[in-house]
């Protein structure tokens, strides 16, 4: 009916139609949808041949759009010092702390404001550690973790602080630890001795109980850097922060930073034995192999990693953390493996992208047929009916799923099964899973009025 009314309206009236459609099979006389089409590097194209002029007028619209945006554009077109560029993004965050100290919206937009040029500087510090402007990067790095302290000292809505908090150290102390990293290799006394007594004075400033943690995996970078004449320094600057904690023993910090030091005056050799023999802090440990793997000790990682996982029994947060470091390694090393042998460990600790990547080196050694049983039978105790379905469904691995499916027994796995079928097992039509599945379920569901009349509606609507 309403195909006619349409036809109807369009007649004679020769007019222009686009198809909006998003199926995945109308994509085929789209120019832009092709696969050989990199977004990218065809802007980069027009870039080269457009007008000046054109290119100045979208990037000052864009500014004057976005205030956080014009910082950046701002700061790459004018050939900026490191300390100029520090100043510059200073003048803006002491901006949006003080338009947010004097909000007390929940919604306020001032943090949203903030939020977006913390990103914005993250990509900033990116770039600038890609291009090894460490200085630029480090300085950046620093203000943001200031900006966390400020947020505590000013009493902004708690709320705010610590998101903000939390998104400064789940990016931001693993960015200090790769500038610091690289430093290390540089060894370039100036920077390095800049480095140092930032990283004091924040610590000087900041070296509080809710924030010891931080400072004392900042002396450790600080402790990377160090020569003959600064390794005291440092040094007395952990025992001194020690004092302020009960919690860790005098001796695994002052382990930890000198495990850095050795790193710094004696090289890998020295500071693998060393860590091997005297540090017991799982946090520690995986920060000194990931220095390993940042300035490309990877025998020196693989060394540490495997010592410890091999002869000491290792909280299960730590060992995932470790084996996921061990699969950067055996990656570097090309020990494929040893690399898919980590990740069946890592599934069977259930990280679930292990999953995909034990599959694929295990397909690329061969072996695949041999230990998907194993995998298999890891996945039904470790990984919850949904989330390994899901996997399954996403690896075409349709007998396994229906295997799944058959050991189903509880109430809250049924209940995930069902949903697993509303969501993507429904669409699953390839030699008939979707209905196979929702079979085994229909007598799963017997004793479950409301689920047994939900899988027959879906049996009715893949027979329609």
């Amino acid at each position: 009916m309403l195909d006619d009314i349409i036809s109807k309206f369009a007649e004679n009236k020769n007019m222009f139609n686009f198809d909006f459609s998003l199926r995945p099979n109308h994509d085929i006389d789209n120019p832009f949808t092709k696969t050989s089409i990199d977004i990218i590097d065809s802007l980069q194209q027009s870039i080269a041949k457009a007008e000046k002029s054109v290119l100045a007028d979208v990037l000052l619209d864009e500014a004057k759009e976005n205030i956080n945006f014009s910082y950046k554009i701002y700061s790459q077109i004018i050939d900026m010092t490191a300390e100029d560029e520090g100043l510059l993004f200073k003048a803006r965050l002491i901006e949006i702390l003080n338009e947010l100290e004097n909000k007390y919206d929940n919604e306020s937009e001032q943090f949203s404001d903030l939020l977006d040029f913390a990103v914005i500087l993250t990509n900033i510090i990116e770039h600038h550690i890609n291009a090894d402007k460490l200085k630029k990067a480090f300085i950046t790095t620093l203000l943001l973790f200031e900006t966390v302290e400020e947020m505590r000292i000013r009493n902004i809505h708690i709320p705010f602080t610590l998101e903000f908090r939390e998104y400064i150290l789940n990016n931001h102390l693993t960015l200090l630890h790769v500038i610091t990293a690289k430093a290390h290799q540089h060894n370039d006394n100036e920077i390095n001795n800049f480095f140092i007594n930032e990283i004091l004075q924040y610590i000087n400033k900041f070296a509080h109980n809710k924030n010891l943690e931080v400072c004392f995996d900042m002396l450790y970078f600080a402790s990377l850097l160090t020569n003959q004449d600064t390794a005291p320094v440092i040094s007395q600057a952990a025992a001194e922060l020690q004092k302020h904690t009960r919690h860790t023993t005098p001796k695994s910090v002052l382990n930890y930073i000198n495990a850095g030091i050795i790193y710094a005056d004696k090289g890998s050799d020295d500071m693998a034995d060393y860590v091997c023999k005297n540090i017991k802090d799982y946090h520690c440990i995986s920060n000194i192999a990931y220095t390993c793997i940042l300035v490309d000790d990877i025998e020196c990682a693989e060394k540490i990693l495997e010592f410890f996982l091999e002869n000491k029994r290792i909280p299960k947060q730590f060992k995932l953390s470790f084996y996921q470091q061990l699969q950067i390694v055996y990656s570097f090393l090309q020990n494929e493996k040893k690399f898919a042998n980590i990740a069946k460990e890592r599934f069977a600790l259930g990280d679930k992208n292990a999953y995909f990547d034990a599959v694929e080196a295990y397909t690329s050694l061969g072996v695949y047929e041999q230990e998907k049983a194993e995998l298999h039978n890891i996945a039904c105790r470790q990984v919850p009916v949904y989330d390994y379905c899901s996997l399954l469904a996403d690896n075409k691995e349709f007998n396994l799923l229906i295997d799944r499916f058959n050991m189903i027994k509880s109430t809250k796995d049924i209940s995930e099964a069902v949903k697993f079928m509303d969501d993507k097992g429904i669409a699953l039509y390839d030699d008939n899973t979707n209905k196979r599945l929702l079979n085994i379920l229909e007598e799963k569901t017997k004793n479950y009025k409301k689920l047994a009349a939900h899988v027959k509606s879906l049996l009715d609507l893949i027979t329609v």
